[in-house]
């Protein structure tokens, strides 16, 4: 499942003209039974979205139309930078393991069944440094249609799946974003909650 969506950038005036669409997102998993005993968390960026950290979209279809050059990574969707997947796989790091942990399910970096996510899409809702020291038009004050997409899969000991799971949240509504997105990962990081929350249930169940 891959949903992806125009990143648009708004000036504060046209904040109240934006129309108002719905929401996307969906959770969905093959995981039956709950885990027993304690998970190792392993969390790496995407094939697609690592390349992007230093390049525009391979698929034109992923680059956004109205974009004013190579240059402009924000609206295409690329040169986002090497740093900020770091900070993606912290932040999502830090969220599945206080969701688990609310739930009683143990988070061990030793521990033999593994939940092993994959980050597959990333949209800021700011412009990262890097997207700004490539575009000059571009400032902290430029905004625009966020989310992710993650992808996971339950190993046990010996490598074998005990089942899948998938969340993808992006915003749709940008009057909504100008109101409330003060961070470059503002939307990605509701759905790196949102996500947490799912993946706990399930495992605890």
């Amino acid at each position: 499942m891959r949903r992806t969506l125009t990143t648009l950038l708004l000036a504060s005036t046209l904040g109240l003209s934006t129309p108002v669409l719905a929401k996307s997102f969906g959770y969905d998993t093959t995981i039956a039974a709950p885990v027993t005993s304690a998970i190792k968390l392993d969390i790496v960026i995407g094939d697609e979205l690592a390349h992007r950290a230093e390049n525009l979209p391979t698929r034109l279809s992923d680059r956004s139309p109205g974009v004013r050059g190579f240059r402009s990574g924000f609206t295409a969707n690329g040169y986002i930078g090497t740093r900020e997947m770091d900070i993606l796989i912290k932040n999502l790091d830090k969220k599945m393991r206080r969701a688990l942990t609310k739930k009683g399910v143990e988070v061990d970096d030793t521990a033999a069944t593994t939940l092993r996510l994959v980050i597959t899409e990333a949209k800021n809702n700011r412009p990262t440094h890097r997207q700004i020291s490539r575009d000059p038009a571009l400032s902290f004050k430029s905004i625009g249609l966020g989310g992710a997409e993650i992808e996971g899969e339950l190993l046990d000991a010996s490598g074998e799946s005990l089942g899948t799971l998938s969340y993808s949240y992006f915003e749709r509504d940008l009057s909504f974003v100008a109101n409330r997105a003060n961070g470059v990962w503002s939307d990605a990081n509701r759905a790196f909650r949102r996500a947490a929350r799912h993946t706990a249930k399930t495992l605890s169940q």
